[in-house]
């Protein structure tokens, strides 16, 4: 195995398309304890074993695997030792040994892996002292849990050699483990070339040598100023220390060098400084110094700290990235540094606008701000960086256009702009940047067409200008940048044909034309181009056809393809067969139809199948499980029958494992039990039977590959308890829909991370205020209706403080609202409350889609939960009045109290909830009118106050004057209003009225009598007086003729 040429990438896309990174993310694998995306495949080198048989011993010539970055022999029968050689996987940065047979001490050589995050040997065998320094003091207790023999101070229990004799304990060695890395630089010089044959300190150090202890020393700590000095430091508790720092053992004279371990620099620290031959500093490598090692969260640290560095002005190279500093970039500081030609500070805190002073470095070649907290707008200081070849602004809030300067750098060739909010027209003057070899400006909000100026970037290899608001057609002149590897139009309003001119891109590797609004024929000659690897086309908006007659003769060798309503029909087409390296296929929404074939199954290499949506029918060949590589199925939404195959336990891979909507019936397969490593099971709404469900048994406790878990059996024939195991890391819960019956499990309110319960049309015994404080506080949509829950409401729900859908309809519920119902944070929250959040992506928010409440008078799936806050307490015993905190729920969408007992009237105060759409209390016994504020309410749309004893007149203005469904407000004898055409007294004039506006009619018109009579008369005389001598004269005219 040590002898593979380059050892074994995970790749799934080309190497030039995630050489520029932002395009694919999707490749899925086990990276540190968890099933991820890796976002930049090409720098990840993976080995992953685990989850077999495997058996015999390490070979100490895994130790020769120096690029590895992950190694996962776990869950296997390999025995003996770990070898030493292991020690030379100098770029691991996570090692898994987990449940094997392991046994002996874990070796020291491990303290010399720098990089490592995640070590976990636990499940095995192994004795002796857990090794001390460096990274393994940094490792996780749980990672060495299980193995009887071991000691140290990971797992807090001391070893026999360590506990100190009675007669006096020895002061323990201070542990620097949270000593901020500045420490490490008071008391030195950074201006002096000394810093050079120094190098930098490891501010991960962890012994103190305090100035007494100078006797371990064989020379006097002054005796070589660059190899031992004093350094003052502030702890976190603001103490102040005195330590003494080395250089390397090399640095040393051989009689001055040390026995002991302390603040030993590493002797690949020196990588870090690289100073010219007079013994100037020129270049300083910072990069992810100050990062916490392992999955700790990032602590952030003042850019003050920078002060030192901005006194050394001969510096060409700086990067400060991924550090986690915060502030305002330190303008003052980097103006002093104008020899720099690169700077990196990419990955921190750093807020606020560029500094001014940033553009008098006027020498950059190399300038890389991304991923911070900067805003405002990009500037045309711009321009002054005119020897600029590499600008990375990307994933800041930028906003605004983008300045005309910048195109005026005629020298760059990688500009990334990427996820910010810059807009407007994208200038043609673009076409200047004619050396620009990457250009990407996803996701901001770009309109317009695509500038035809950009036909002069002849060099580019990738173009990026996906998730903005592009519309017009895909230029032709796209096929004249014959460079490009990748295209990328994803998500935007492009329409129009995909043009013939791009069969001319013989090197495209990566075509990305999904989400636009394109229409027409797909063109077969897109198979021809041989280079061609990736490509996603279709989906939302798409009128793109696809040819079904057309014979296809592929010779690109595609590893991705995904052509999700493009119109294809019949059987899922068999030329796809040829597609041997073809790891992701994804046909969903389409009209195919027959039954899943065999050669599909047969595909070993492919590892997701996206097939939802469609018409195809039968029953899933067992041969599709034998795979090796599947990680994701989807089949959902199609009209497959019979049972799961029994083998499906086989794919022990899969992680997504989606068939819902489909015609499965029997028992679940006791064999999915062995998909250890599921992040998401969705078998609902199929015809799923039996009261023993083997899908748990083996999730007790938490999964060993993946901390979050999704599971939906809803809406089908499943009885029984209530299911009692989930893993510890379970978000999401759909279990209505079904026969499940009895208490409410105890082990269901210690899922510390669950986010969403349904239990709809369960029997639940028991009351709910002995349940509901017992739920975690992550919860945050609880769906209990129709459970025949008994009890009342608890004063205390506002512990349930994440809740923004809580539906307790159709139970037995008594007593009243508690006014502390307005308490819920994310329901009284002024402004919309934060989505949902998903780590697993888009797959997941789809699914969430399926949530089904009770919306506005009808049941109904909500598109998107995450932008609904709802309560509803309907179908219950509920009495007493409405409390008036309730109009502190500003959040609230939807409110439904409605067929209670609810009396009193209903308060003024609810013309507060300012989001609310929905609002239903009929079927009570209110009375009282209602009040005017609701006309203050300008998204509501449905009103329903039926059913009560209300009186009095029906407010009018703003959205009131659309409520005019009468049986909305039926059922209440006293209520009177436009809205229901029924006067109200007020608007109906009194009889005495009548009369004096009758005689008022009869006095104006006897008034206009008399004066508009003798006007009249007066009026005709003199009309007819003017025609007699007008006809006079006519006559007298025509006789003078």
């Amino acid at each position: 195995m040590a002898n593979l040429p380059r050892m074994i990438r995970t790749l799934n896309i080309s190497a030039s398309y995630l050489e520029y990174g932002d395009g694919v993310e999707d490749l899925i694998v086990n990276w540190k304890k968890s099933s991820r995306r890796l976002g930049k495949s090409r720098f990840f080198v993976l080995l992953d074993l685990s989850g077999n048989n495997i058996s015999g011993e390490i070979p100490a010539s895994l130790g020769n695997l120096k690029a590895l970055k992950q190694l996962n022999i776990s869950h296997n029968r390999i025995s003996g030792h770990i070898p030493l050689s292991l020690g030379n996987l100098e770029s691991i940065e996570s090692l898994d040994v987990s449940h094997n047979e392991i046994s002996g001490s874990i070796p020291q050589s491990l303290v010399q892996l720098h990089e490592l995050g995640t070590l976990d040997v636990s499940n095995n065998m192994l004795t002796g002292k857990i090794p001390s320094g460096w990274q393994m003091d940094t490792m996780n207790e749980l990672g060495f849990q299980n193995n009887s023999g071991l000691c140290g101070i990971p797992i807090n229990i001391k070893c026999s050699e360590d506990i100190p004799s009675s007669e006096g304990r020895v002061k323990e060695e201070e542990d620097l483990s949270r000593m901020f890395w500045e420490g490490t630089w008071i008391g030195v010089d950074l201006r002096s070339a000394k810093v050079c044959e120094l190098g930098l300190l490891n501010y991960k150090a962890k012994h103190v040598f305090y100035p007494s202890e100078k006797k371990k020393f064989r020379c006097h700590y002054d005796y070589y100023w660059a190899s031992v000095f004093e350094v003052e430091y502030t702890d976190h508790s603001g103490h102040p220390h005195i330590a003494f720092a080395e250089a390397p053992n090399e640095a040393l004279l051989p009689d001055c060098r040390p026995t002991f371990n302390g603040a030993w620099l590493a002797k690949d620290k020196f990588k870090r400084v690289t100073c010219s031959r007079t013994g100037s500093v020129t270049e300083l490598d910072l990069n992810n110094v100050a990062t916490p090692p392992g999955d700790s969260d990032p602590v952030s640290i003042s850019s003050e700290i920078l002060t030192p560095i901005f006194h050394i002005r001969s510096l060409e190279l700086l990067d400060i990235s991924y550090n986690y500093f915060e502030g305002e970039i330190p303008g003052d500081g980097f103006g002093n540094l104008t020899k720099l030609l690169y700077l990196g500070m990419w990955m921190n805190k750093f807020n606020g606008s560029i500094p001014n002073q940033l553009f008098q470095l006027t020498n950059l070649r190399y300038l890389d701000m991304s991923l911070n907290h900067l805003e405002g707008k990009l500037g045309p200081e711009l321009g002054s960086f005119r020897k600029l070849t590499t600008l990375r602004v990307s994933n800041n809030r930028f906003q605004g256009p983008i300045p005309a300067q910048l195109f005026e750098l005629e020298s760059l060739q990688y500009l990334d702009l990427s996820g910010n909010k810059l807009e407007g027209v994208l200038s043609p003057e673009v076409g200047n940047l004619t050396k620009l070899r990457y250009f990407s400006l996803l996701n901001n909000s770009f309109s317009g067409g695509i500038p035809s100026s950009i036909a002069n970037l002849t060099k580019l290899e990738t173009l990026d200008l996906s998730r903005n608001s592009l519309s017009l057609e895909i230029p032709t002149f796209i096929g004249r940048l014959t460079n490009l590897a990748s295209l990328l139009l994803s998500s935007n309003q492009l329409t129009g044909p995909i043009p013939p001119s791009m069969q001319n891109l013989s090197k495209l590797e990566n075509l990305l034309l999904d989400d636009n609004m394109l229409a027409g024929e797909i063109p077969t000659w897109l198979f021809k181009i041989r280079t061609l690897n990736v490509l996603y086309i279709g989906w939302k908006g798409s009128n793109l056809i696809w040819n079904n007659t057309t014979k296809v003769d592929p010779k690109c060798s595609l590893q991705v393809m995904s052509m999700p309503s493009c119109g294809i029909s019949g059987q899922i087409p068999e030329w796809i067969s040829s597609q041997k390296e073809l790891g992701e296929l994804d046909l969903s929404g389409n009209k195919l139809e027959g039954r899943f074939p065999h050669w599909l199954a047969e595909m070993n290499n492919i590892d997701s199948i996206f097939l939802s949506g469609n018409n195809l029918s039968g029953q899933i060949p067992p041969r599709l499980f034998i795979s090796s590589s599947l990680a994701v199925l989807d089949l959902s939404r199609n009209n497959f029958s019979g049972e799961l195959p029994e083998n499906i336990g086989n794919a022990t891979k899969i992680s997504y494992l989606l068939v819902s909507e489909n015609n499965f019936s029997g028992l679940i397969p006791k064999s999915i039990s062995n998909l250890k490593r599921l992040s998401v099971l969705d078998l609902s709404r199929n015809k799923f039977s039996g009261d023993n469900l083997p899908v748990l048994n083996k999730f007790s406790g938490s999964l060993p590959f993946k901390d979050d878990f999704y599971l939906d059996l809803s809406n089908n024939d499943l009885s029984g308890k209530i299911p009692t195991n989930f893993p510890k890391g379970t978000e999401i819960l759909y279990l209505g829909g079904n026969k499940f019956s009895g208490s409410l499990p105890l082990n269901l309110t210690k899922l510390v991370n669950l986010r969403v319960l349904d239990l709809h049309n369960s029997i639940i015994t028991g009351n709910l205020q002995d349940i509901l404080f017992k739920f975690p506080t992550s919860l945050e949509i609880l769906i209990l209706r129709n459970t025949s829950l008994n009890g009342f409401i608890p004063n205390n729900i506002s512990m349930c403080s994440s809740l923004r859908i809580l539906d307790l309809s159709r139970n037995n519920l008594t007593g009243s609202i508690p006014r502390q119902m307005a308490n819920l944070p994310i329901m009284n929250m002024s402004t919309s409350p934060k989505p949902i959040y998903s780590s697993t992506g888009d797959l997941v928010e789809d699914w969430l889609q399926d949530l089904i409440v009770n919306w506005k008078k009808s049941s109904q799936r909500l598109g998107n939960p995450r932008l609904f806050v709802l309560l509803d307490l309907s179908s219950n015993n509920i009495s007493g009045k409405i409390p008036t905190s309730l109009g502190n729920l500003k959040a609230l969408k939807q409110l439904n109290i409605s067929h209670n007992k609810i009396s009193g009237n209903i308060p003024v105060s609810l013309g507060n909830l300012v989001g609310i759409e929905s609002l239903d209390v009929s079927d009570n016994e209110l009375s009282g009118s209602i009040p005017q504020s609701l006309n203050q309410l300008g998204n509501l749309t449905v009103l329903d106050v039926s059913d009560n004893m209300l009186t009095g007149k029906i407010p009018r203005g703003g959205q009131m004057d659309t409520m005019n469904e009468l049986r909305y407000f039926q059922n209440n004898s006293g209520l009177c209003g436009m809205q229901i055409k029924i006067e109200c007294p007020e608007d109906i004039p009194s009889s005495e009225g009548r009369v004096e506006e009758e005689e008022d009619l009869s006095w104006i018109f006897w008034e206009g009598t008399w004066i508009g009579f003798p006007i009249g008369f007066f009026s005709t005389i003199l009309i007819m007086s003017y025609l007699l001598n007008f006809i006079h004269f006519s006559k007298f005219g025509k006789n003078s003729y």
